[in-house]
């Protein structure tokens, strides 16, 4: 139900602006819509029964109890006196008794307990951040394949149309005797072939829009606009605030209330008790007869000795906690290799940005002049379409790297937690 009211605050944002869909929206949709963000409140319940159950050791404890019993002997006195008779006990006893019975102290291991309690569901909620994270990478991949997709479909209908132009001038020509039929119909064909690799491009691009679709919830069509993210890039090494770290913090705080809980449990307990019970015989064992009574006092207890148990369970939180550390520092390492090549990919990219311009320049007044050799006859239309290749490979190139540029800044912030 959370879920599903965070996609309706969301969805009058992209109705409005469906022309104009953003990678923001699209993960802060895609969150929002993450399958498991449910059991956060889940989660929250449990650790508040266990919270309670653990309370619950503060309350009196009431034990109601009965037995009955039948021994081959009972304790007598090895004396006699004359003229006096001396009881002896029934060897069928009966007893029903009601305990009763308080906490004082209990060594603060309600108190421990409590405290892992909480720190469990820093935990798990954590994992749910991490989790929610992940998805990011996801939205992103599909983002820019969609983008991708916009900028070869750009490219593909402006090639189409050159060629169209070209095609028009040539039956003019072919009308005049400059251009052959033959050289007509390979325009045609040339055409055709780049309106089915458009077709291709627009089946991608739909295909991509209905992962998205279902990664955020919402109502995305063919018709909907994606912008151009413009990721906040300072261009130099930033932190790592990544979700994870957080994790690997709640996880040692976890282990080190762990260890105390085990050095807790040898400490010594207090309570106060109390008896209530009828029975034969009674406190006065020599009175062989169905009487009452009771008993009340307080209870003292330490554990002396319990096989060196909890010591050992202390030293292997304190060893977890190191292990988490370790794999923390293996983490670090990881994000920090992956950003430095992120840097260096970024100044590749940049460099033949530059390289694709000067060639998408040179390329253009190229097929500038071959245009007017076709219109004089000068050059076929087999190698005006290998220079409109050219061109084109040029500025698909140029846009790809351009794509590629804008997806690594996207993909180093991401690494970074950004």
């Amino acid at each position: 139900m959370k879920r599903f009211f965070l996609i309706i605050l969301l969805l009058p944002l992209t109705l409005r602006a469906q022309q104009s869909v953003t990678l923001a929206d699209c993960q802060r949709a895609a969150e929002a819509n993450y399958p498991l963000l449910g059991q956060s409140a889940l989660l929250q319940e449990i650790t508040d029964a266990n919270i309670q159950k653990i309370n619950a050791i503060w309350q009196p404890q009431v034990y109601v109890n009965a037995q009955a019993t039948y021994q081959s002997e009972v304790t007598s006195l090895p004396i006699s006196f004359p003229g006096i008779e001396v009881p002896e006990l029934s060897k069928d006893q009966y007893k029903a008794t009601i305990d009763i019975s308080q906490t004082l102290y209990d060594g603060g291991i309600s108190s421990q307990q409590k405290a892992i309690a909480g720190q469990n569901l820093a935990v798990e909620m954590q994992k749910v951040e991490v989790d929610k994270f992940k998805i990011r990478d996801k939205v992103d991949q599909v983002y820019m394949s969609i983008l991708m997709a916009d900028a070869r479909i750009e490219l593909m209908v402006i090639a189409v149309s050159d060629l169209n132009t070209v095609l028009s001038i040539s039956k003019v020509g072919g009308t005049n005797g400059v251009v052959s039929d033959q050289q007509i119909l390979i325009l045609q064909a040339e055409i055709m072939k780049t309106e089915q690799q458009l077709t291709e491009l627009k089946a991608l691009r739909d295909g991509a829009i209905r992962m998205m679709a279902v990664l955020t919830a919402l109502p995305l069509t063919s018709t909907s606009v994606f912008a151009r993210p413009e990721p906040a890039f300072e261009g130099t090494a930033m932190n790592n605030q990544r979700p994870e770290l957080q994790l690997y913090a709640q996880q040692r705080t976890l282990a080190g209330l762990q260890q105390q809980y085990a050095e807790a449990a040898t400490l010594p307990k207090v309570s106060l008790f109390a008896q209530g019970g009828y029975g034969k015989p009674g406190l006065n064992f020599l009175v062989d007869s169905f009487s009452t009574f009771y008993m009340g006092g307080i209870k003292v207890s330490y554990p002396l000795w319990t096989g060196d148990t909890k010591r050992r369970d202390a030293k292997i939180f304190g060893l977890n906690s190191e292990i988490i550390g370790m794999q923390q520092l293996q983490f670090e390492q990881s994000i920090n290799v992956q950003s430095a090549q992120y840097q260096s990919d970024i100044d590749k990219y940049k460099t033949l940005i530059s390289q694709d311009d000067s060639l998408v320049n040179l390329r253009t007044s190229i097929l500038t002049m071959a245009r007017v050799q076709l219109e004089q006859g000068v050059i076929s239309t087999k190698d005006y379409i290998l220079y409109a290749k050219d061109l084109d490979d040029a500025r698909i190139n140029r846009s790809i790297h351009d794509l590629q540029l804008l997806a690594t800044k996207v993909n180093y912030l991401n690494t970074l937690g950004k």
